[in-house]
């Protein structure tokens, strides 16, 4: 009898430890306290420019800037800064103040200031303001692109995202990687199809790393004018 449940407790120990390395497998690494990735853009295996972006953390309070370096085609369109921080908490970032500094046409610089209290966001652009409300989480631009490191493995996501005057649903899915044609397979990915809902012609594509951090190593967008434009990893500090 002592014997039987000496056996059996055995089993539970083992079931238990190897649920734990299953679960500590499906959870992303913690960004370092600070990092920088670099971007190249491509149009028609053409280079258009550079993004690269670099991050620091202080206890909970994090920052990002990320330079937008245009040419060729996209040199049209002008250069951007742009700058995201706020609170980094269990269920990732939480965008407190979001600015895009356009320097070839300062007009349309934009500068968001949120309101976590009141669920609402002010949007300042071309010197008018706009308050815009959100359900839960809202993220910017920049700070997406990394957010996909604090939510669990799934195959659908659905983010708040502040872009321009107002604040858009991105629904993401997983799909096939023989999905998008002319294009090689990234190994060690996961390939998403996005969206932004009841708006047309938005389907992008992000190629999100399985491990040790989840972060895009390529990304393909159409941008508002038409343009095709295929983001690739060129490198980053961070250890993979």
């Amino acid at each position: 009898m002592i014997g039987e449940m000496v056996r059996h407790k055995s089993k539970l120990f083992n079931i238990i430890l190897f649920l734990c390395m299953v679960t500590h497998t499906l959870i992303a690494k913690e960004f370092p306290n600070e990092f920088y990735i670099k971007f190249g853009l491509y149009h028609s295996q053409k280079n258009i420019g550079e993004l690269e972006v670099k991050y620091n953390q202080t206890n909970k309070d994090y920052n990002f800037k990320g330079i937008l370096k245009t040419k060729g085609i996209l040199k049209l369109f002008g250069d951007r800064e742009i700058y995201s921080s706020g609170l980094l908490k269990k269920e990732g970032f939480q965008t407190k103040k979001f600015e895009l500094k356009n320097l070839r046409n300062r007009k349309k610089n934009i500068l968001v200031k949120s309101n976590l209290s009141k669920k609402n966001v002010e949007i300042t652009y071309k010197n008018k303001k706009y308050i815009r409300t959100f359900e839960s989480n809202p993220q910017d631009l920049i700070s997406l692109l990394f957010q996909f490191n604090y939510k669990d493995y799934q195959d659908k996501y659905l983010f708040e995202i502040i872009e321009g005057k107002r604040i858009k649903n991105f629904y993401y899915k997983k799909v096939d990687d023989t999905f998008v044609e002319n294009i090689s397979i990234l190994k060690n990915t996961d390939l998403y199809q996005g969206n932004i809902i009841d708006q047309k012609n938005t389907t992008h594509y992000l190629w999100i790393s399985k491990s040790p951090y989840r972060i895009p190593l390529r990304a393909r967008i159409k941008t508002n004018f038409g343009l095709l434009i295929d983001f690739k990893l060129l490198e980053t500090s961070l250890n993979f």
